[in-house]
């Protein structure tokens, strides 16, 4: 049940095996439900039709199991139509011996005169038949290359999946250099400013890597997590900001989006960079908001910070950064919501902007 359910390629192949049966068990049926009950001598009737199917059968599966695989697949073109060809050749003579001799010998002369017209034995008997198993040959060949190209679809999808997910192993690894890297410069920076404020920095940072560490691997975690290891990082790095800059966040309470469920580290790449370029000697401020909008169960998150005059040339045009930091994150997003998300992150006048709308499960 569960292969047949979680399986696409056990599925897909137990749905070919119901179509076949039932195709041919209804080719094979057919004159028992659709013809007239008071044929005389329906058995010699039925044996009659039953060549045309049985051989039908065969010229099919030699073809789909055999030569197509055989011969046509491995570029073996001219044999395999010679060789179909011949196959069909002697069916139609097969089918001519047995209706015109095989049935006589069988079950004798009829003693009824049959109401349709007898079975023509001329150039029409073999082109009619001939036709008829050059479309079962070529229902076959078409068969076997939907089926064949199905296969290869398949195999695509599934090595398309596996690559996107090593991908995006690969760029949730790198947020972890990353992440401490920044952090670290901002400690460090620290240092020379307040060295009692650094110690603390370092106590806090631990923290901060333990939620990384534990929560980065996770396809999703709480909205709620995700906001309480955003204020703790915000709280540390604030602690270098001058009284120059002004500080706004705009969060929601915790307890009220503990169900919304978010991919790991999705907004740090942004918070972070904020305060890496947006910290400079003169006026300035830096607004991070985020708000939840459940009726359209989407997440819209906001940061702006100054433009950096000189040491921040990466962030002056959008998708042109030098970091890995927003790169990574818009392949992220890429990987896990294609389409369904918004990501603009570029200058408007004198300020930076990033806007990350995102829905939540």
């Amino acid at each position: 049940m569960n292969e047949w359910s979680f399986s696409p390629g056990r599925r897909y192949r137990n749905m070919v095996i119901l179509i076949h049966v039932g195709v041919w068990v209804m080719f094979f049926s057919w004159p028992l439900v659709f013809s007239h009950t008071d044929i005389p001598d329906f058995r010699r009737f039925y044996m009659r039709y039953l060549i045309s199917p049985f051989l039908c059968l065969c010229l099919f599966y030699f073809n789909y199991f055999f030569l197509i695989r055989r011969y046509l697949f491995a570029g073996k073109m001219v044999r395999y139509f010679l060789i179909n060809l011949l196959c069909i050749g002697a069916s139609v003579m097969l089918m001519h011996f047995w209706q015109k001799n095989l049935m006589d010998l069988i079950f004798g002369k009829p003693d009824y005169i049959p109401r349709r017209k007898p079975v023509p034995v001329g150039w029409f008997f073999i082109l009619s038949n001939f036709v008829r198993f050059v479309l079962v040959v070529g229902f076959s060949l078409a068969v076997r290359f939907v089926g064949r190209w199905y296969r290869m679809e398949m195999d695509r999808q599934a090595f398309e999946k596996e690559r996107n997910v090593m991908e995006l192993n690969n760029l949730r690894k790198q947020l972890h250099p990353h992440f401490l890297f920044n952090t670290l410069n901002n400690i460090y920076a620290l240092i020379s400013i307040d060295p009692e404020k650094a110690k603390t920095a370092v106590h806090d940072l631990s923290g901060l890597l333990r939620y990384v560490l534990k929560k980065s691997d996770m396809d999703t975690v709480p909205l709620s997590e995700e906001l309480h290891f955003m204020n703790n990082y915000i709280a540390l790095m604030s602690l270098r900001l001058s009284s120059n800059t002004e500080l706004r966040i705009d969060f929601p309470d915790e307890d009220s989006v503990r169900n919304c469920m978010v991919p790991p580290l999705l907004y740090i790449n942004m918070v972070e960079n904020a305060f890496k370029y947006g910290v400079s000697t003169g006026r300035t401020s830096i607004c991070i908001s985020l708000r939840v909008e459940k009726e359209n169960r989407m997440i819209r998150f906001r940061c702006q910070n100054p433009l950096p005059r000189d040491d921040g040339r990466e962030m002056l045009k959008d998708g042109e950064h030098t970091g890995v930091g927003l790169q990574n994150l818009r392949k992220r997003l890429h990987y896990i919501y294609g389409d369904d998300c918004r990501f603009e992150a570029g200058p408007r006048g004198t300020m930076y902007v990033a806007e990350l709308d995102v829905p939540f499960q």
